[in-house]
């Protein structure tokens, strides 16, 4: 791992860069799960092979996204069968007056 330029969180779209002042985490995931670390006492392993977090809500976030990965097919046949908005009332627009 460089520490040439300042560290970036790994959530895509943060972008945020790691500070002194930043409460940064480390999140190693495997086959058993996810480990979320504090940066101030990350083992050198986890720090290299991790991702970093530029907050706790974003490691919670990683680490949740793996724990329960989105298995759905997006081209899967939807068996969902459609049905009318309803009014305020609850009855079928054509059925109110007009």
């Amino acid at each position: 791992m460089s520490l040439d330029r300042p560290m970036e969180c790994a959530l895509v779209g943060c972008g945020a860069l790691r500070r002194t002042v930043n409460h940064w985490y480390v999140v190693v995931d495997d086959l058993f799960g996810a480990y979320i670390y504090r940066w101030e006492t990350c083992p050198e392993e986890a720090m290299k092979n991790g991702r970093h977090f530029c907050g706790i809500q974003h490691a919670l976030l990683h680490a949740s996204n793996v724990l329960t990965p989105d298995k759905t097919d997006p081209n899967r046949e939807s068996t969902l069968e459609l049905k009318p908005p309803l009014t305020r009332d609850g009855t079928k627009p054509e059925e109110t007056e007009g």
